[in-house]
């Protein structure tokens, strides 16, 4: 009897089927549901179940006609790909080879630029020395002619000695 007043109680919340397991109750009634049908009901389709399995055919159908209509338009836009990458004469190597001519173009100038930078630092090393060897060699020709005019003095001097020891002779 409780149970029956829980079903009057939800009835009044408007709530009409229940389930308490395998039996279903309406209206304060209990029917069997496994027990009340029999093994070929249960196996022999309902229309219901046959309907909804030829609008799920129906559907089948549709989608695969679509995935076909969508399988061609990809393949139409492949085509048109190609013919605009010929067209155009863009190179169809893989992401593969393109990262690695990119990477051998990066080391390659990774190189050059290695070079180039010992060259600037060998002209750099040659521009000293030679500003030194400049220097050096300006100082040197400096000594040199202070030595010329040194020699000069002297000579002048001794040109200037024997010419009074010329006139001394010569007047005396």
């Amino acid at each position: 009897m409780a149970v029956l007043d829980k079903i009057g109680t939800m009835q009044k919340r408007e709530l009409k089927e229940f389930k308490v397991g395998n039996c279903t109750i309406w209206d304060n009634t209990a029917h069997e549901v496994l027990s009340a049908m029999t093994s070929k009901e249960i196996e022999q389709p309902t229309k219901k179940t046959v309907n909804n399995y030829e609008d799920m055919e129906r559907e089948l159908l549709s989608m695969k006609q679509q995935l076909a209509e969508k399988e061609k338009q990809v393949q139409e836009l492949q085509m048109k790909l190609q013919t605009k990458q010929e067209k155009e004469h863009i190179p169809t190597e893989s992401v593969d080879e393109l990262n690695k001519k990119v990477k051998t173009q990066y080391a390659i100038s990774r190189r050059k630029t290695m070079e180039i930078e010992d060259l600037k630092a060998t002209m750099r090393q040659k521009e000293i020395d030679t500003q030194k060897e400049l220097a050096s060699l300006k100082e040197l020709s400096e000594i040199r002619l202070q030595e010329i005019e040194q020699l000069k003095l002297k000579l002048e001097d001794n040109n200037s000695k024997s010419m009074y020891n010329t006139l001394n002779t010569t007047l005396i």
